[in-house]
């Protein structure tokens, strides 16, 4: 795939390394943000001029910032996975990486939570958490009308939030989720 194709599939928005890994030098990245044909909206973050800094491409920037294996959870992810329509202001985004994680988005709120393979998806180009645990995640947010919404639509089981439950005993929200 080359830069052009992969900054229309991701909103603008991609890392030095995928350009890298596309083919596009050092330097000719350096010409690209020097001249304003990108910008570098994050450290190691470009975003295409012409791209509108919109909700989606705010949700890549928010993840990329932070760590290439970062994932994008909470009602942010709820939003991405199409399981509510309402926009996020901030982005709950999960790294397995201990310490400061480096956050040079404004709307990003990091956490560190060791994840399993089972939690986590890649929908439209970006790591969310899986619709099993960003329901539990996003129901601390946006109430369990939410939850019940998930359940009905049958993006969710009981069973799975069971076990997605049983896997994240102390995450953010579990005691209010196990006393319902």
């Amino acid at each position: 795939m080359d830069i052009h194709e992969l900054s229309v599939r991701r909103d603008g928005v991609f890392t030095t390394r995928e350009a890298l890994d596309c083919g596009v030098s050092e330097s000719a990245i350096a010409r690209r943000v020097a001249s304003g044909a990108w910008r570098e909206v994050a450290h190691g973050v470009h975003l295409v001029a012409g791209h509108a800094r919109g909700p989606r491409a705010q949700a890549r920037i928010a993840v990329l910032s932070v760590h290439r294996n970062a994932v994008l959870g909470g009602a942010a992810a709820a939003w991405w996975l199409g399981l509510c329509s309402e926009e996020p202001r901030k982005h709950l985004v999960f790294t397995q990486t201990r310490g400061r994680a480096r956050r040079s988005s404004a709307t990003a709120v990091t956490r560190y939570r060791e994840l399993h393979d089972d939690d986590i998806v890649v929908h439209d180009g970006l790591r969310t958490t899986a619709a099993d645990l960003t329901v539990l995640e996003a129901s601390v947010a946006l109430g369990l009308s939410f939850m019940d919404s998930a359940l009905l639509s049958g993006r969710v089981t009981p069973e799975s939030l069971a076990d997605v439950h049983t896997r994240h005993p102390k995450r953010h929200g579990a005691a209010q989720a196990s006393a319902t």
